[in-house]
């Protein structure tokens, strides 16, 4: 991808414009049992949108005593304001020990100590603390041109500074950039290439912190600009020159199949440590560092022999060369991180969920008020302890991934503040920016070209389609600022671009794309809500909009809440479903005189006509809808225009998935959700699975269960956007069997004991964290009242010509106390009628395989709604809408709990 826009270097000085008043906890634990000594922690947390434009304006407190801290932009809002901010400061901690500081919105008065300077003369840029310092050439780079150490050299420009195939030397960068700048931390981050080849090229960021005898470098050997294609790469190496004598010392690694992390020892004055870890494919354990020709050698291939790369792969390692033993290899494996309270996260960042997901605490209080007994069993909740030795080389995406892992692991680590949760997060993600995703350097995915990458079936990825995870990466950089992770981040969404659904692969609003159902399309359509959600520029919101309107046009939207999987739907795959587990569809089939026509494919019905079964895969739906939302909550923050009425559809169409998912796809009997779920067979709206015969009660050995824990979350979107009761209760319901099983029946605790609390399994299908997290903060923090508006019944539309249209109404009052905070009025080219019920009030309306009605989720929104003025107030708007035809109009409101109201009276009106 190309530089992101939205970073800043740190002329980041604009005045803040709100008042202050801010206090967060961060909480910094040592959890390797090593102790630190003024060691710089670093930690990402999110900021209230428009409030904070000078990151001078921070400091920070232990106890009464304040402490140098630097916050530096991750990310900015449009306005400029602060979006996600990276806090770092100095802190010591006896080994396992902690402490907890409080950061204040207060401008710092405290330096730190040996803090970080840099100088710039002529194209040479030096970076200095006092104690250590290192230059680089800016114009003509050859790697360091000097590194000291107290004053003296210890290093010198090497013959050729990076080499990879035999060549290097001195070239012109392709990217120069202050990522981080300040007196805590300072960092460079540089791309350049290898001598004249097209590939590989490298990226790499240089961090010197304050007070600190370590330079810390992260280097990605890459073969990912447009048009590469698999290559190998002999011998990949950063060279220092040595200004003073070293000798080779002890070195090692921790053990295992393929260690995490190496380390080499050079005796001189002072000693060296080189330590290494590796990220991405291949890594046995080859962690080497050596003297060769007067040149320290620090190679990076993870394997003996060459360095083989795919196409849009990179190889990371992460280098500290540390002076003097002044920190030890265990502090370096394991390095401290800043968190913030899981609240703190919630309220300002929805993480790929929507705002006000809930922690462990809310989980536990959910399941006290909920009545469930041993809701505080400490055996029930999640133990994940600290593990500095964990390396993800390899896992078969299509055959065993079911989830966004490293979104479960971040979200693990951020509800339970356990660290074992980040560093398997930390494992991660080094994989999925590494190889999982086809990387695209210095172009954009899609616009400027792509890959041959496979559409499916392979370990890798199916990268057009299907098994795609992009938000678990976005929350792993923000909490940890880290460089590389944030742009693999947005390569993901670009290659969104492509897939089988975007802009660049011929796609657009109003074409099918679901003979799959929604299955690929919403993780592409997570990933991306989760790019604008992040960004929040142009470029992020034209791809969620096209997301977006694929999402709510498609002919396969059906009005029940749910996508048609085209591939599933027809009468054969009905049949057989029915043959298994419901008589009872085959009885309906005789009695009500169905025949079979269209070769399998339709049914025929003396009342209802012809029509098609369908097939919907439930938990692709649970994902859809939490893009809807997350894409809701984003959109409706813009002013744009496009922007707001697409977020009102996906509001629409998030509620209704929210209706499906309680009204069809978890079966009240066998409590649990179907897998795919088929309906319409053999009459419409009857579901031919578990109905019947044996099925008529509770199987505790039943069928497939893992497909219900995907729902929480769904329901309590729907919740938060109506109120409606049912949707609250059905959650509950689901949290319950949801989380009580595994993947199989029965439950493993008894009905009315607290479940097992959400986990993550070691296996890529196993995350209980993110489908529930939503409805544990919905849970434990209620709304403030449930009471909705009362309904509109005096709606009035007059025709005044030229496709304009006059609406008048009486302003409502509402029932619970709060107060009407919006209005949606809509219009459609059938009668209208409010979010269905399953049924014969469906059928009533089914003929022919469509239905003489317009649901209120797929009628069409209108901008420009009046603010809902005081109870008794005559409230005027007027609409452009199509001319010379018969249309209806509706309205309805919402109060400041975000209550629906019921539906008005629906106006027929002759439009001129």
């Amino acid at each position: 991808m190309k530089k992101l826009q939205f970073y800043i270097a740190c002329s980041f000085t604009i005045l803040a414009s709100l008042s202050s008043g801010l206090e967060v906890q961060l909480t910094v634990s040592e959890p390797i049992g090593a102790a630190r000594q003024s060691e710089t922690v670093w930690g990402g947390i999110p900021f209230p949108a428009g409030k904070y434009n000078d990151v001078s304006q921070f400091s920070l407190w232990l106890e009464e005593k304040e402490v140098p801290v630097q916050v530096s932009p991750i990310v900015l809002y449009p306005d400029n304001s602060l979006h996600w901010g990276l806090i770092s400061f100095p802190v010591s901690l006896e080994a396992n020990g902690s402490k907890k500081f409080i950061l204040r919105d207060k401008p710092c008065t405290v330096k730190p100590q040996n803090p970080v300077s840099v100088t710039e003369k002529g194209a040479i840029v030096e970076i200095s603390n006092g104690l250590i310092s290192f230059g680089i050439n800016r114009t003509d780079f050859n790697g360091f041109e000097f590194i000291n150490w107290h004053g003296q050299p210890v290093f010198k420009s090497a013959k050729a500074g990076l080499m990879a195939n035999g060549k290097g030397g001195t070239d012109k960068l392709i990217h120069f950039e202050y990522r981080y700048k300040g007196p805590v931390t300072t960092t460079l981050y540089l791309k350049g290439r290898y001598g004249d080849q097209k590939a590989p090229t490298w990226a790499m960021s240089i961090t010197l912190n304050a007070n600190e005898e370590v330079i810390r470098i992260s280097h990605n050997l890459r073969n990912a600009h447009n048009g590469a294609t698999k290559t190998t790469v002999v011998d990949p190496r950063i060279c220092l020159g040595l200004a003073t004598q070293l000798e080779p010392g002890d070195g090692g690694n921790p053990g295992g199949k393929a260690p995490a992390f190496g380390w080499k020892r050079f005796k001189g004055k002072p000693d060296v440590l080189i330590f290494m870890r590796h990220g991405g494919r291949g890594n046995t354990g080859v962690y080497e560092s050596l003297i060769e020709d007067n040149e320290l050698i620090i190679k990076l291939n993870p394997s003996a022999g060459p360095v083989n790369m795919a196409e849009g792969e990179h190889k990371i390692t992460e280098i500290a060369i540390a002076f003097a033993n002044s920190i030890s290899v265990e502090a370096l494996s394991e390095p401290l991180h800043a968190l913030a309270p899981c609240s703190w996260y919630s309220e300002h960042d929805g993480m790929g969920v929507g705002l006000y997901w809930g922690s462990l605490e809310d989980e536990m209080l959910t399941y006290k008020q909920a009545g469930w007994t041993k809701f505080d069993d400490p055996k029930k909740m999640p133990n994940e302890k600290p593990n500095n030795n964990l390396y993800q080389g390899w896992f078969d995406a299509h055959a065993t991934s079911e989830c966004d892992h490293l979104q479960g692991l971040v979200f693990g680590y951020l509800r339970t503040g356990q660290r074992g949760f980040l560093d398997w997060a930390h494992s991660w993600a080094k994989y999925w920016r590494s190889y999982l995703v086809w990387r695209s350097d210095e172009f954009i995915y899609g616009k400027d070209g792509k890959f041959n990458t496979p559409k499916w079936g392979t370990g890798r990825l199916c990268s057009e389609g299907c098994h795609f995870y992009g938000v678990g990466i976005f929350n792993y950089a923000l909490i940890t600022g880290d460089i590389d992770s944030l742009e693999g981040a947005f390569d993901w969404a670009e290659m969104c671009n492509v897939l089988w659904y975007g802009p660049y692969a011929g796609k657009k609003p109003g074409d099918d794309f679901s003979a799959y159902g929604s299955r690929g399309f919403s993780r592409g359509y997570l990933c991306v809500a989760r790019a604008y959600d992040v960004a929040r520029t142009k470029q992020w919101l034209d791809l969620l909009l096209h997301y977006a309107k694929m999402a709510t046009r498609t002919p396969a939207r059906d009005p029940r809440g749910f996508c048609i999987g085209w591939s599933g739907s027809n009468v054969s795959n009905a049949r057989k479903s029915a043959e298994k587990t419901a008589p009872l569809a085959l009885e309906l089939f005789q009695k009500e005189g169905v025949e079979v026509i269209e070769n399998d494919k339709k049914c025929k019905h003396p009342k209802y006509g012809e029509y098609r079964p369908k097939s919907v895969g439930t938990w692709p739906e649970a994902m859809e809808s939490m893009a809807n939302y997350v894409a809701y909550q984003a959109l409706s923050q813009t002013d744009d225009p496009e922007a707001q009425l697409v977020a009102e559809d996906v509001m629409d169409y998030a509620i209704a998935e929210a209706y499906f998912g309680a009204k069809y796809a978890f079966n009240p009997v066998q409590k649990t959700v179907y897998y795919y779920l088929l309906i319409d067979f053999p009459i419409p709206d009857f579901i031919p699975i578990w109905n019947g015969g044996e099925w008529s009660q509770y199987k505790p050995s039943g069928p497939d269960s893992w497909y219900t824990k995907w729902w929480p979350n769904t329901l309590a979107a729907g919740y938060r956007l109506t109120g409606k009761k049912f949707l609250k209760d059905t959650m509950l319901e689901v949290i319950w069997w949801g989380l009580s099983r595994d993947f199989i029946n029965p439950p493993r605790v008894p009905q009315g004991e607290a479940p097992i609390y959400s986990r993550v399994e070691r296996n890529t299908k196993g995350d209980w964290m993110t489908p529930t997290c939503l409805a544990f903060g919905l849970a434990s923090r209620p709304k403030k009242e449930e009471a909705p508006p009362r309904p509109i019944t005096d709606l009035k539309v007059n025709a005044v010509g030229g496709g304009k249209v006059e609406l008048t109404w009486t302003a409502p009052s509402d029932e619970g106390g709060g107060k009407v905070a919006k209005y949606q009025v809509k219009w459609a080219e059938k009668p209208l009628c409010d979010y269905l019920e399953p049924g014969e009030e469906y059928r009533q309306h089914f003929q022919n395989g469509a239905l003489t009605v317009t649901y209120w989720n797929m009628a069409n929104n209108v901008l420009g709604e009046p603010v809902p003025g005081t109870p008794g107030k005559i409230e005027k708007m007027t609409l452009t809408v199509p001319a010379n035809k018969t249309l209806y109009f509706a309205v309805r409101s919402f109060d400041d709990s975000h209550n629906i109201s019921d539906l008005s009276n629906v106006v027929k009106v002759e439009v001129k």
